[in-house]
């Protein structure tokens, strides 16, 4: 079929109050992939006010308050300020609270995405620092969001297929939070690697970091963790005597992230069980396989159903202890076993789990947003070649 015709670039607005702008999901997969096809691109995200144009993207940041009440508000009408500055096709938003500003762009007739990077109502429904009783009304705030944002946006992006249930009116789409391949293409030999472990990503107990903590002081290998980590998070860490033997390198680009991965021969993957997890894509997970390291992980049966009968994972209960200690040794006094099994792991994922392919689904989903009925989203690229403006196709696929 002819691809539509475009007079101007399809511009795409990515918003986000609680995500970085250099939010691994939102900025280095789907904003690039987009600014990538020739997609216009701008993203709105935290900062201390000042745009740049980072690969293709215009990144906008806006000074949002750190508490949560005043991000929710006086961060949300600096948010919607923002974005009514702006004229767009599609406005792409990240954050449950946003919701009310999405409800306003879609009453003055904007077409606008909601991407539910997690089950919303059975997140805020295992929020440890509330109250039981709070927390069933949180789940029930939690249902009342998706509702809404099934009824009334343009459209929903969810990570996983039993997501996609909270949004029964079928207007998904499933964007797994796949590992950018093209990032691991350059790793260390296995003979340059230390004999350690370590865990990427947030920092949280329910993510395991007391676990972690209490394995740096049961075993003699050394255990090296980066990502965020909150101030009332370092301080209960504080509390627990193995945490000063673990080494903590702060928050990493996505340059050093993959370079830690390469400087060690097992990754932690050791979240707590809670409903939200079970149903998950374990990015972190599948990054330690593309990196070529074997993974010690939760047990959740969705995990389990991932990797199949790919090896490379050890799955522990993470509350188990002792278990935990005994996976991580076990790959750590055998290197030779730990080097196949990573190396296992690494094929299985560069086979079968690559963010471009989710790429496409994005692309497939914005034309439908769009209204365009043809097989391929065309936008238009500006820049002469040869006196004359380039167009470039970007191929829809199932």
């Amino acid at each position: 079929m002819n691809a539509p015709s475009w007079t101007r670039k399809v511009h795409v607005v990515h918003f986000t109050t609680v995500h970085q702008r250099d939010d691994t999901r939102i900025f280095s997969k789907e904003c690039l992939s987009l600014a990538r096809a020739g997609f216009s691109v701008t993203l709105l995200a935290p900062g201390d006010g000042r745009t740049q144009v980072l690969e293709g993207v215009t990144c906008r940041s806006l000074r949002v308050p750190r508490s949560r009440v005043l991000r929710m508000t006086l961060g949300q009408l600096r948010m919607l300020a923002g974005i009514l500055r702006l004229r767009a096709d599609i406005y792409h938003f990240h954050d449950p609270e946003l919701l009310p500003a999405a409800l306003i762009l879609r009453v003055i007739g904007r077409r606008v995405v909601f991407d539910s990077h997690e089950h919303i109502s059975k997140d805020l429904g295992e929020k440890a620092w509330l109250p039981v009783l709070a927390r069933r009304a949180a789940a029930a705030v939690g249902r009342a969001i998706e509702d809404l944002a099934d009824r009334f946006m343009s459209g929903v992006v969810v990570t996983t297929a039993g997501m996609s249930n909270a949004y029964p009116t079928g207007r998904t789409a499933i964007v797994r939070n796949l590992p950018r391949l093209d990032e691991f293409t350059k790793i260390r030999p296995w003979s340059e690697r230390d004999s350690a472990a370590c865990y990427v990503g947030l920092l949280s107990e329910a993510r395991g970091s007391r676990q972690i903590a209490r394995l740096a002081a049961r075993i003699s290998a050394r255990i090296v963790v980066a990502g965020p980590l909150p101030p009332e998070e370092a301080r209960k860490l504080q509390e627990e005597r193995g945490w000063p033997l673990v080494e903590y390198r702060g928050v990493l680009d996505r340059g050093r992230m993959v370079s830690l991965l390469s400087e060690v021969q097992v990754g932690l993957a050791i979240l707590l069980p809670m409903q939200n997890f079970d149903d998950s894509i374990p990015t972190k997970m599948l990054e330690y396989m593309a990196a070529g390291i074997p993974v010690v992980a939760s047990d959740f049966a969705s995990w389990r159903s991932l990797v199949g009968d790919c090896d490379s994972v050890v799955f522990i209960d993470p509350r188990d202890e002792d278990a935990l200690a005994r996976a991580v040794s076990a790959l750590l006094d055998n290197p030779e076993r730990a080097r196949q099994l990573g190396q296992r792991g690494r094929e299985f994922v560069h086979q079968r789990f690559d963010w471009e392919q989710e790429s496409q689904t994005l692309f497939q989903f914005y034309a439908g947003v769009l209204g365009v009925k043809e097989d391929a989203l065309a936008t238009e690229v500006s820049g002469p070649r040869d006196g004359e403006r380039e167009r470039i196709p970007t191929q829809v696929t199932g």
